[in-house]
């Protein structure tokens, strides 16, 4: 899937990694990400390059799912390539200042209102 929506040559390598504290169930025919406490999924993650690339998966993905920070495991045991991500820079970076906004409304209590 990475190929078709990035236009990569090649299928790209995949680092094992799990996340804790949530589950993957299905939402419509569509696999998402849910919170459980107790519970781990497994899986691999790819090293998005650019934000070009980073806005391409985006964009495939739609605004149905939102953004959240989470800790990735590698089950490789070798540490991150790159010390930390800041998700709300990269969001600011990508043109989605609007999922902040609403992101920081809600933990005010405040109205979210859509342009």
């Amino acid at each position: 899937m990475l190929v078709e929506i990035l236009g990569l040559d090649t299928e790209p390598e995949l680092r094992p990694a799990y996340l804790e504290g949530v589950a993957c169930k299905l939402w419509g025919q569509y696999p998402a990400l849910v919170e459980e406490p107790d519970s781990v999924v497994e899986g691999g993650v790819y090293d998005v390059r650019t934000v070009a690339d980073a806005q391409k998966l985006a964009d495939y993905e739609t605004r149905n799912y939102t953004p959240v920070v989470r800790d990735i495991r590698y089950s490789d045991g070798q540490s991150p390539a790159q010390p930390g991500f800041d998700l709300r820079m990269w969001l600011r970076q990508v043109g989605r200042q609007t999922v902040l906004d609403k992101l920081d409304a809600r933990k005010s209590g405040k109205e979210v209102i859509s342009h």
